[in-house]
């Protein structure tokens, strides 16, 4: 019993330093204004960025876990578009 209180502390102890370090970063800005960055799945032409989701779409687990997940997924990115994007 005494190892588990130990072993909790210690996590809790941990969290809190992880928690107040987080806090000290810096946080770069870029102070050009709004510039646009490049990578994969982004186009800057368009502006469009093209997001992916890992959900089964075959076996036992498609159609109670995946097929729903990817509906919900279209439904809630068709919503932030119709509503001006990110």
């Amino acid at each position: 019993m005494l190892i588990r209180k130990t072993l909790f502390a210690c996590a809790g102890i941990i969290v809190v330093c992880m928690m107040a370090l987080s806090g000290c970063a810096s946080n770069a800005s870029n102070s050009s204004g709004s510039s646009l960055k490049t990578g994969p799945g982004v186009d800057v032409a368009n502006k469009t960025i093209t997001l992916g989701i890992l959900s089964p779409y075959s076996g036992p687990v498609a159609t109670p876990v995946g097929d729903p997940l990817a509906r919900g997924v279209e439904v809630y990115f068709k919503h932030v578009n119709d509503n001006g994007g990110i």
